[in-house]
């Protein structure tokens, strides 16, 4: 995929067009806020001060209201097909986030710490935790009904994430408030659009042209969780994914200002590290159909595993900033590859028709539920005991879990398409 292609899809596909200006637009309003979420959780300067035990509560807590959401997001969104109606709604609630935390989430949370965080958890996955799947799962539905390139329009996502990320350090340094009162900027655009703008070509189109024969029986959903090969698969992605990411958000950004030179700005310095990592994300996103096409579906899942570990690993090992901005950048390589390894390795190994159910139960759901149990008490035990120590345990668990998964995964077919 060429820059020049990367763009010119805009003009001859309308549908391409607002899709990808949606997520770009979704991912701006996260990105300017979401990377120093924990840093102002943590930060006792510019923040709220709070333990690492408080913080994985609250976490686990958006865990349990984002898989709340992604299942009724999912059973909503299957009965009205290829409609925006959810996402309108979610990019509404989303015109909020400036007036949420700063009338309520900030002021509230360490006076009335589990009731702010239950409201918190409701407004954060309803409007991007759990809506992130949503935006993806709708727009991978307009791309097979209005042909354009799913890929090249979430790279967009990405991008806008990156764009974000780069003034969210020097707003945050201002004040924080100044990244969420952006965010709702972002989302009202946002809803305008989705709501205004209908691409005619968008009005030609049967709805369900695409979607009919596609129920999906008890039965089936019966076989499928009996199937070792889903089993296996659910087992490879709760002892790495959920792990990886408490690192990634929940340890890392506190971990990373703790060696940020006394005369720099830490949290400028991460923001750009941030950007710069995203950037390069849209890059291997666009270079990630072809690194599978190479090495195969199961080799790249094994790969992304293996970034993981190197990460943590070198965490670990280190206590050079610049080796430890290089650890920052690395997730870039991790993200891309290891997502879309996950969607091919399911549409080559289970039904074209379960292929939805398995990403949302055996990935996305999966995730969320290992949050939830893993978030709190790695949270306590950081508190009471070092970082490294917490990587350690981390580093040994997705270790073991990606020498298991050489096994464990199954082959790629031989007359299967990588595609």
């Amino acid at each position: 995929m060429t820059l020049r292609n990367f763009f010119s899809e805009f003009i001859s596909n309308k549908s391409y067009f607002k899709n990808s200006i949606t997520f770009f637009l979704f991912f701006a309003a996260w990105g300017i806020w979401w990377p120093f979420f924990q840093i102002w959780l943590s930060s006792k300067e510019n923040g709220l001060g709070l333990p690492n035990t408080e913080i994985g509560i609250i976490y686990s807590i958006n865990s349990v209201t984002a898989l709340l959401f992604i299942f009724i997001y999912g059973i909503i969104q299957d009965k009205i097909g290829i409609n925006r109606i959810l996402l309108v709604i979610c990019s509404i609630i989303t015109s909020f986030t400036g007036p949420f935390f700063i009338l309520f989430y900030e002021p509230f949370l360490n006076s009335h710490f589990y009731i702010v965080s239950i409201v918190g958890s409701v407004f954060l996955s309803s409007g991007f935790l759990a809506a992130m799947g949503l935006y993806e799962a709708v727009i991978e539905k307009f791309s097979r009904a209005f042909d354009f390139n799913y890929g090249k329009s979430r790279a967009w996502g990405s991008l806008g994430y990156a764009i974000a990320s780069l003034i969210s350090g020097s707003l945050y340094i201002i004040s924080p408030s100044l990244t969420f009162g952006i965010s709702s900027l972002f989302s009202m655009t946002l809803a305008i659009i989705l709501i205004f703008y209908q691409p005619i070509k968008e009005n030609k189109l049967p709805k369900q042209k695409i979607f009919t024969d596609t129920a999906i029986k008890f039965a089936d959903l019966s076989h499928l969780f009996k199937s070792s090969k889903f089993l296996l698969f659910v087992l490879i992605i709760f002892f790495t994914c959920p792990l990886y990411l408490i690192f990634e958000q929940q340890l890392f950004p506190s971990y990373f200002l703790k060696f940020a030179p006394e005369n720099y700005n830490g949290e400028k310095i991460y923001s750009i590290f941030t950007s710069l990592q995203v950037f390069i994300e849209v890059l291997v996103l666009m270079l990630a159909e072809k690194i599978i096409s190479i090495i195969g579906i199961k080799k790249t899942l094994i790969l992304s595993l293996i970034i993981m570990v190197l990460r943590i690993g070198l965490s670990i090992l280190t206590d050079d900033f610049v080796i430890i901005s290089v650890i920052k950048v690395i997730h870039a390589f991790e993200i891309p590859i290891f997502i879309l390894s996950v969607f091919k390795y399911i549409t080559m190994h289970f039904s074209t028709r379960l292929s939805a159910t398995v990403y949302l139960i055996g990935y996305i759901m999966i995730v969320e539920l290992g949050q939830i149990i893993f978030s709190t008490p790695i949270g306590i035990f950081q508190d009471y005991f070092s970082y490294k120590t917490t990587f350690i345990l981390l580093f040994l668990i997705i270790l073991s879990t990606t020498i298991g998964s050489t096994i464990a995964l199954l082959n790629d077919k031989v007359n299967s398409p990588l595609k």
